[in-house]
């Protein structure tokens, strides 16, 4: 198995602990460990000083090149050097490990979070399939640990027994040590105390892990509904929108929509909640085009929302679609404009209008549009320029996901008036609401 070093040098950990692969510069703290009586008393011996450990350890990385051995530094998420542990004699489908060190320095919980973490990297990094590892008959305590994991002893001699591990095994617990490792969720106080320019409304959730970079000017804003996910990164001077999304991991800079789910380092927007999965809609054609002699309305549930299916002229010469203002459009338009060039990752839109009606054609290219009246959401896919999206007033309208040659037509039945614009979503909630 040969595999690069730049796709597995960190396996990151899901509580208190990552492991990265050694370098020479470990070689001090991994002989230190390993000749300290306290930690050495079941492993092998060790010859030779620091130097000698150095020159192990270059030697080593060809066979960390070519796949068949990882030696890992365990280390809490600040940083510091806790333990050690080693993947040998890889085949096909098997894996060893061994050589398992956790110093003093080591958090609650770091023996399952390493051992977890040990399995996760060969069983879903490398795709290997069984492990195979022995424990002396005195060391008591990892034979206890390796029990309550889960392990199948297969035999065993004078001086060790001899256990298996199945990927299996691991998937068929995996959520269970998950659970067990990660603390509860800390309530909005406590971050709150620890950052007096951070402002949480009501109905937030934050799972483990997160971070709020620390600010002595501009607030950060997390509004109503809005979840952040476990391990995120949250910037300053910035909103996390009424009920957005923010995915696990991921890294946030900028201001985050309302009802928007973003992911990445930095944080993208990849697509927006609704309220039912399932009414994500994106209209698929089951079959080549067809001709159509007049519009088809397609009711979308959402305030008036509909998609228009537009006529259509079939002809081997070049299709043709076509709209009568009078006939087949919802309103009768007074203005028109163009949406293109988009970087993929920016978003269009982002409000509603008091009394201004939109129809949105997508002439090239692809796009998605999410309509809210208030109360329920819509996903859109805009990808023919035969399909038309009608927003009526009061419907809160976002396009993004644009494709590289995506061309938005838009119709709206008024001239430009600042005053028509809905910018706030707090605002637009209110207005749309029953009570």
């Amino acid at each position: 198995m040969s595999t690069g070093e730049n796709d597995l040098a960190t396996i990151v950990g899901p509580c208190a602990l990552d492991m990265r692969l050694v370098t020479p510069d470990d070689a001090e703290y991994i002989h230190a460990l390993r000749t300290d009586p306290a930690f050495n008393t079941h492993l092998s011996a060790v010859g030779g000083g620091v130097e000698a450990q150095r020159t192990w350890i270059e030697d080593y990385k060809h066979r960390e090149k070519a796949g068949s051995q990882f030696y890992f530094i365990i280390e809490t998420k600040s940083g510091q050097r806790c333990g050690l542990v080693r993947i040998y004699d890889i085949t096909k489908d098997n894996f060893t490990w061994g050589s398992w060190i956790l110093d003093r320095n080591k958090p609650p919980k770091a023996a399952l979070e390493s051992a977890f973490l040990i399995y996760l990297f060969a069983f879903e990094k490398l795709g290997l399939r069984r492990a195979t590892f022995e424990v002396m008959r005195e060391n008591k305590r990892t034979l206890a640990f390796h029990h309550r994991f889960g392990a199948h002893k297969t035999g065993e001699d004078e001086t060790n027994f001899y256990f298996e591990y199945d990927a299996a095994d691991f998937e068929s617990c995996k959520d269970g040590f998950l659970k067990t490792l990660s603390p509860p969720p800390p309530a909005a106080n406590d971050y709150l105390s620890q950052n007096p320019h951070l402002v949480i409304e009501d109905g937030v959730t934050i799972d483990h892990s997160v971070v709020f970079a620390p600010s002595d000017g501009p607030k950060t804003l997390v509004r109503k509904d809005a979840h952040i996910g476990a391990g995120a990164v949250i910037g300053v001077d910035l909103e996390i929108g009424w009920g957005a999304n923010i995915l696990p991991g991921a890294v946030v800079l900028s201001s985050v929509p309302a009802n928007a789910v973003a992911s990445g380092n930095p944080a993208k927007i990849i697509g927006y909640t609704t309220e039912v999965a399932s009414e994500n809609k994106t209209l698929v054609r089951s079959g080549p085009l067809n001709s159509r002699r007049e519009a088809e309305i397609v009711p979308l549930n959402v305030g008036g929302a509909a998609l228009y299916e537009m006529p259509m002229v079939i002809d081997m010469r070049g299709n043709l679609t076509v709209g009568e203002f009078e006939d087949s459009f919802p309103f009768p338009p007074k203005r028109y404009f163009a949406v293109f060039d988009v970087p993929s990752e920016k978003l269009r839109g982002e409000h509603a209008h008091y009394n201004c009606h939109q129809f949105l054609i997508c002439l090239s290219g692809s796009c998605k549009a999410l309509i809210d009246d208030g109360k329920s959401r819509l996903e859109v896919t805009l990808d023919s320029p035969d399909v038309g999206l009608y927003m009526p007033p009061l419907i809160w309208g976002t396009q993004y996901q644009y494709s590289r040659d995506a061309v938005l037509l838009v119709f709206a039945s008024h001239g430009y008036d600042g005053d028509d614009y809905i910018r706030d979503y707090d605002s637009f909630r209110m207005l749309t609401s029953d009570e």
